[in-house]
């Protein structure tokens, strides 16, 4: 700030945080995403809103994986677009996703399916065999993936990187966009902050509606977001650290 980064930045962030992000992004699923497919946006929750108008038109119909945080859900609504649900089943005391049930709710005429994973608030999984059965599935018919990953790196295991994800299984023409944010794994939460991945195709429509929406995001904070997805791997590990502890601390005090 004292330097004077005070005023309207770049409407998809500033190039040092796009390639940041695409650096990160590259090297945690060991394929290239590239900073053109990077959009910054003002917080998670406004890269699910921007995702949505990319795609929905009045009428369209959604499928969600659900129990979903509301808010990811509601967004279709708004947009005057109409939202089908497919819900976990608890199988063997886990929460689990019957994919061929999934697949059969993802007709012809459906526009996007969302899922969350790992999801809030199951903690459910999705795994990698089941996102490329969904994504061949949906490759055939047109529908666009909304991947809500602002969890992907909050996976108890110490020897997983973090959870499957789309982006490891992305094909160019792939519709598939995928939301994520500095307030889960950096705690960043007050500084309002996220980024989503999309087809190149998109990156001027994605312009057009963050000027529509946020404009620019705070140059301090993109400042702030390079340096935590650049140097913040100890605070990742330290707090993926921590919630491990306090799982098995509640899974071994729920024992009869």
């Amino acid at each position: 700030m004292m330097a004077g980064e005070t005023f309207y930045s770049q409407n998809l962030g500033r190039p040092y945080l796009r390639q940041a992000i695409s650096d990160y992004l590259s090297a945690l699923h060991g394929r290239t995403i590239a900073p053109e497919r990077i959009a910054a946006t003002g917080s998670g929750m406004s890269g699910l809103q921007i995702a949505n108008q990319l795609v929905l038109s009045p009428g369209d119909r959604v499928v969600a994986v659900t129990p979903l945080w509301p808010n990811i859900s509601e967004v279709p609504l708004i947009l005057g677009a109409k939202v089908d649900r497919v819900s976990l089943s608890i199988v063997d005391g886990r929460w689990t996703l019957d994919v061929a049930r999934l697949l059969e709710a993802l007709t012809p005429d459906t526009r996007m399916v969302i899922i969350n994973s790992p999801n809030n608030p199951t903690g459910w999984m999705i795994d990698d065999e089941s996102i490329k059965e969904i994504l061949a599935h949906c490759r055939k018919y047109g529908i666009w993936v909304l991947a809500d990953e602002v969890y992907e790196r909050l996976a108890y295991d110490p020897a997983v990187a973090s959870a499957p994800s789309f982006m490891r299984h992305y094909q160019d023409g792939d519709r598939v966009i995928s939301v994520n944010s500095f307030s889960k794994a950096w705690s960043m939460t007050g500084w309002r902050i996220g980024w989503m991945v999309i087809p190149e195709a998109l990156a001027q429509d994605a312009t057009k509606l963050v000027e529509y929406n946020f404009s620019c995001i705070f140059e301090p904070t993109q400042r702030a977001a390079t340096k935590a997805i650049r140097e913040g791997e100890a605070e990742v590990a330290a707090m993926r650290a921590k919630l491990g502890r306090t799982r098995k601390l509640l899974v071994e005090g729920s024992r009869p």
